[in-house]
């Protein structure tokens, strides 16, 4: 049969592929890849609406039949929120998806076969609701919306779905964003419009420590300054409008931290900004295995502390080394989530942690200070051009945590040069792992 853009059709979803998509396939077993939200083996009414060269791709309009697995989403914004993919499918199925894209990306973009690679078991998140430690808001005020403060919805980055709670961050979700709506309209500050690039408010930005309970607020904003702020005490301007939420906020969360944000508009040569403690202390304090951690606000750590817990246990099971006098590297070392745990349990050895943002290597030296751990050595800059320098060291165990990017060829060929006994490769992308 020929088909055509537009034509609405009946198919069986046969799988969940990476990015939240699913395939599928036509009477003559061309492969489509859909955007909507299905469960592998309903029957689902689609759209065709764009042809590649061996593929196509379209929208799922409806569900025809439903199968075992499908549940109801406890987000009232699911589907729209760009936040989540899978809450409408119950949890040990959403497991075996995510492991079948892991093994199909192996597969398919890493050339190799099913004899090649063990999968073991996966991990699954002591808690699947309410467990984020950071959630990231847009204030928005557009020609779709008006006023919103939320997420982006699903597929675009200009509309914003306006929110008043998310069922993956904690609880106080609610009474902060309610007290953050209230205290703009008090003040009748702008919200950041993103076609015309202008406006005052940006993002909200909220990060707890998942053990202690410590609260970091980050206020976004740009340098278009309302105008009753004094010009020539920023600052002072920012604190004073601040003290309104700060007030609300103080006595009923353990507030730890107030962050404010300034960007610098420069649209066409890109963003600067600089970040100002104007209440309480500079970080909040985590803890992963015993191990404290000052986080910064502008420090990478992992959305989900109790399973970053699992993360670190895991890497440090699967560490085998013969001779105790090599030194182990922790390349892409962030603020030392790995390196502070490695230092710990082999305190003989010498750990080398290299990571890129200077920032991050400040607080990652000031976390191994706070555990007393020194048997550390950390290092700032590129990996791709810091590998050099790393030739001559003799290490047994090498651990790279890279960014979505992945790897660069001249990184793996050092990996592979250096012959280590254990190598982990922590990966938060199945594509660039592959």
């Amino acid at each position: 049969m020929n088909y055509k853009k537009q034509d609405i059709i009946e198919l069986i979803i046969e799988k969940a592929i990476f990015q939240g998509k699913y395939l599928t396939r036509l009477d003559d077993g061309e492969v489509v890849l859909l955007e909507g939200i299905a469960v592998p083996g309903e029957k689902v009414e689609v759209r065709l609406f764009k042809h590649k060269k061996n593929y196509w791709e379209g929208r799922i309009l409806k569900v025809l039949e439903e199968v075992e697995g499908r549940v109801k989403p406890k987000c009232e914004y699911f589907g729209r929120c760009g936040g989540c993919q899978y809450q409408h499918i119950n949890y040990d199925m959403q497991v075996d998806i995510k492991q079948g894209i892991l093994k199909e990306n192996l597969i398919q973009m890493g050339k190799l076969t099913e004899e090649d690679f063990q999968l073991e078991p996966v991990i699954k998140s002591p808690e699947i609701w309410r467990y984020r430690n950071k959630s990231e808001l847009n204030f928005v005020d557009d020609d779709y919306n008006g006023f919103c403060l939320g997420q982006c919805e699903k597929g675009s980055w200009l509309k914003i779905v306006d929110m008043e709670d998310c069922t993956i961050f904690p609880e106080e979700f609610k009474k902060i964003t309610k007290v953050f709506r209230e205290w703009r309209e008090h003040f009748d500050l702008s919200s950041f419009h993103r076609k015309k690039f202008v406006g005052f408010l940006r993002n909200l930005i909220m990060r707890r420590s998942y053990h202690g309970g410590e609260w970091m607020l980050i206020v976004v904003t740009s340098d278009d300054w309302p105008e009753f702020f004094d010009k020539s005490d920023i600052i002072g301007s920012i604190k004073n409008v601040s003290n309104h939420f700060i007030e609300d906020l103080k006595d009923e969360f353990n507030l730890k931290s107030v962050v404010w944000r300034m960007i610098k508009l420069r649209r066409k040569k890109g963003e600067r900004y600089e970040d100002s403690v104007i209440w309480g202390e500079a970080f909040i304090t985590e803890k992963l295995l015993d191990i404290e951690y000052r986080i910064s606000p502008d420090a990478f750590f992992q959305n989900n502390t109790l399973q970053a817990e699992n993360l670190v246990k895991t890497t440090l099971n699967y560490l085998e080394m013969e001779d105790d006098n090599k030194a182990i590297l922790d390349l892409y070392c962030g603020v030392g989530t790995f390196t502070l745990a490695l230092a710990k349990k082999y305190p003989e050895r010498t750990i080398y942690g290299l990571e890129w943002v200077a920032s991050a290597v400040e607080a990652a030296s000031e976390n191994a200070k706070l555990n007393n751990l020194e048997n550390i050595d950390f290092l700032v800059g590129d990996a791709t051009k810091m590998v050099d320098e790393l030739k001559d060291k003799d290490f047994g165990a090498i651990v790279v945590d890279p960014p979505r990017s992945g790897l660069t060829v001249k990184v793996i060929d050092f990996l592979l040069e250096m012959e280590a006994e254990s190598l982990i490769y922590v990966s938060c992308s199945p594509v660039t792992l592959s």
